[in-house]
């Protein structure tokens, strides 16, 4: 009897397939990003079919058998189909029977490898599914017919069918999976391999049996669940809110457990631990599992050259890097990181990714990329506040203690070494926490509690009392619980203490796990360069220095802070000559000729005619001891460009000019600076079906410059920004 009459299916294993790896982001990485687009897209297209009766759209058929991956992608993204990956590898043998076969059927099919390696794999559409596992049925009972000697195969179960292929994977080695009629499972692999596939098989099993016999899992009575190696000790505690990835992630980094040791035991805790729709929603490799953060971009008065792209900021779990994304209508997509590349960079991925050659274009995208990082690197929406990610501040008053429990009031009266006596009227005025994440997995917090203790003359002193930590995010229950208590320790009411910690540490998981470095270029040729709370300035004229003190200061990588000094190399330079300079100035005018022009108005202050107002740009000047703001106005009236430059602290030294059109259209193209009239669109929670941890949040594009050098400049503005853009988040951390 044929063995082959036996089989009655081929398993397939497949994962969804991203475009060519970019020097900036994982594989991993980069198919999140591509299941995620692909998942927007089909909402997209979904509402499109509801609004229109009849579409038609010429598309070129591929031919069936091998293809290119390059043309077998650019079809699915004009179908709208999804391209997929097998994860079994095969030989060359198979590969040539599956391609005859493919031919056959009529689908086309990419096959490749990795580079030194002999496994093939196979890329398909996944409307083809059903016929590429017919071909894989077809080759497996051809091998039993024709040449069962040279075969040798092993009983499996389903669930470990994955697992195995991963350990056969890593050693180049392949076997193909199969059903028989009677509903078991099986591998089969050539006969010459048997001995090595034997081994890989035998890895497997003892991960296996380590995870089944050395891993507890446990839920507390607050819905934290609990997973404890008994072996080691080491436990890893996280909220109600599993994902599979990012447990095995945690188990590979806390644990020491290899990839495939970690998802085996992520795999066991979601199956012994989640019942109903969460445990259906953990093992559906749902889109949104994979990252902390994601929003769509865009705002009314943007550059329309910008706008024909749907722009997305995201950021993944696995990194905690945030980056945005641009996706043309024809599903192509580039993936950028500011903070960590050049123009030049930015620019050269936007041309190979999107086929963008059109300079204006391209400036266009990455200014608003720019712009888009640097302000969701600063504020976020926490719990239904626009907030500063970095600070943390609150204010009471006597209201707000209990101050009949004797736990409140009993360090309200102090005696010092020498016998002097202060009282406070209250525990504390107002506390004020710095906070600063530091990677992947931790944050450090410096809270400083202010309170006001009066002494026996009736004269009031402020008195501080500070305190520091460093918390791992990879505890979110013990992490805001430590932080609740010290808030206690300072004086801060117990309730206020429970919100300030989950405040403080949402702000902590949102920031970006590499820090986001804004530069500056101040008058005498040294670079200021600002991440959150924290700013360095070092001298353009010593390269090397400068590079060596931004890695150290900054805890970056020397190739990185040799890219940090790059971009300095292109930053404008905010001096006012040279400023000016780029708007190509026409004629110099005066005080009295722009008041007539009513482009500002006649007062002491020389206020702008926001009717004609373009954009502006606030430079904050230092001389000793004092202070003040240059602000620059671009104005636009009758066709014709105006320049205001306003000192800030003598009129006398105001300038006035008229400056080319078309220079100054090109600046602010390529430079982002935004008008006041700032808007922004939004994506609905419920096109995404995200779980949001906050509702309605959005990006904020604060009126005025993009370029301004103080966040404060930025915070100014909040209360003025249109609050539309709603941000699409999965909850649970990282």
């Amino acid at each position: 009897m044929n063995m082959g009459d036996d089989i009655a299916g081929a398993v397939v294993q497949v994962s969804a397939t991203a475009v060519e790896e970019a020097a900036h982001v994982t594989t991993s990485v980069l198919e999140a990003i591509f299941k995620f687009l692909h998942y927007m897209a089909e909402l997209d297209r979904e509402k499109r079919r509801q609004k229109t009766d009849v579409t038609n759209k010429e598309i070129t058929e591929l031919k069936g058998g091998k293809v290119p991956i390059k043309d077998l992608m650019s079809h699915c993204r004009e179908t709208g189909e999804q391209l997929v990956t097998s994860e079994i590898g095969m030989t060359k043998d198979d590969m040539q029977y599956i391609n005859s076969k493919a031919k056959r059927y009529g689908i086309p099919i990419a096959f490749r490898n990795e580079k030194g390696k002999d496994n093939i794999y196979a890329s398909i559409r996944k409307s083809d599914l059903p016929l590429y596992k017919k071909c894989l049925l077809e080759l497996d009972k051809e091998k039993l017919a024709t040449r069962p000697q040279e075969l040798s195969n092993f009983k499996c179960k389903e669930w470990e069918i994955p697992f195995i292929n991963a350990e056969l994977k890593q050693h180049d080695l392949s076997a193909q999976f199969a059903q028989t009629k009677d509903g078991e499972f099986f591998a089969m692999y050539e006969s010459r391999d048997a001995k090595a596939i034997e081994i890989a098989r035998s890895e497997f099993v003892r991960k296996a049996k380590e995870v089944e016999s050395n891993i507890e899992f446990n839920k507390d009575e607050k819905g934290f669940f609990i997973i404890r190696d008994k072996i080691s000790g080491i436990t890893h505690t996280f909220d109600e809110n599993p994902d599979k990835k990012s447990i095995s992630r945690e188990l590979e980094k806390k644990f020491g457990y290899d990839k495939n040791k970690a998802n085996i035991a992520a795999q066991k805790f979601g199956k012994e631990m989640l019942v109903g729709e969460e445990k259906t929603k953990y093992f559906s490799d749902d889109v949104k599992s994979n990252f902390s953060y994601v929003s769509k971009v865009s705002w009314k008065d943007e550059n329309i050259l910008a706008k024909a792209y749907d722009c997305y900021y995201v950021t993944p779990k696995e990194d905690g890097v945030s980056r945005i994304v641009f996706q043309k209508d024809d599903g192509s997509f580039a993936i950028l990181n500011p903070p960590r590349q050049t123009k030049a960079i930015m620019r050269d991925i936007l041309k190979k990714q999107l086929g963008i050659t059109d300079i204006k274009e391209l400036n266009a995208l990455i200014a608003k990329a720019e712009h888009v990082s640097k302000v969701n690197a600063q504020y976020r929406k926490i719990f239904g506040n626009n907030e500063d990610l970095h600070v943390h501040d609150a204010s009471f008053t006597k209201e707000a203690f209990d101050m009949s429990d004797p736990a409140v009031v009993s360090g309200m009266l102090r005696t010092d070494e020498a016998g002097n006596t202060f009282a406070k009227a209250q525990p504390i005025d107002s506390i004020s926490t710095e906070i600063a994440r530091k990677g992947i997995d931790h944050f450090k917090i410096r809270s400083t509690a202010l309170s006001t203790e009066t002494d026996q003359n009736g004269q009031q002193h402020s008195v501080p009392q500070m305190q520091q930590l460093v918390l791992s995010f990879s505890n979110k229950k013990a992490a805001i619980e430590e932080l609740k208590e010290m808030y206690i320790s300072q004086g801060v009411p117990e309730s206020a203490a429970k919100d300030m910690a989950k405040s403080v540490y949402r702000k902590a998981e949102l920031q970006n796990a590499e820090p986001v470095i804004a530069i500056e270029q101040t008058k005498d040729a040294n670079i200021a360069l600002i991440s959150g709370n924290k700013r360095v300035v070092v001298s353009a004229s010593d390269r090397d220095k400068a590079i060596e003190t931004i890695s150290k200061e900054y805890g970056i990588p020397e190739s990185d802070a040799v890219t940090i000094m790059e971009k300095a190399d292109e930053i404008v330079v905010t001096s006012s000559n040279e400023h000016i300079a780029n708007y190509g100035v026409v004629k110099e005018m005066t005080r009295e000729q722009f008041i007539a022009a009513g482009l500002i108005k006649n007062d002491n202050n020389g206020t702008v005619n926001k009717s004609y107002l373009v954009s502006s740009y606030t430079q904050n000047e230092n001389n000793g001891d004092q202070s003040w703001d240059n602000d620059e106005y671009l104005l636009s009236k009758d066709n014709h460009y105006y320049l205001f430059h306003d000192s800030g602290y003598d009129s006398k030294v105001d300038k006035f000019y008229e400056v080319s059109a078309e220079k100054a259209t090109e600046f602010v193209s390529e430079h982002g600076i935004l008008s006041n009239n700032v808007e922004s669109t939004a994506i609905s929670n419920n096109d995404i079906s995200f779980d949001t941890a906050m509702q309605n949040g959005h990006e904020f594009h604060p009126e005025g410059n993009i370029l301004s050098n103080g966040a404060d400049k930025l915070g100014d503005k909040l209360d003025d920004v249109v609050d539309e853009i709603e941000e699409a988040t999965s909850r649970g951390g990282r």
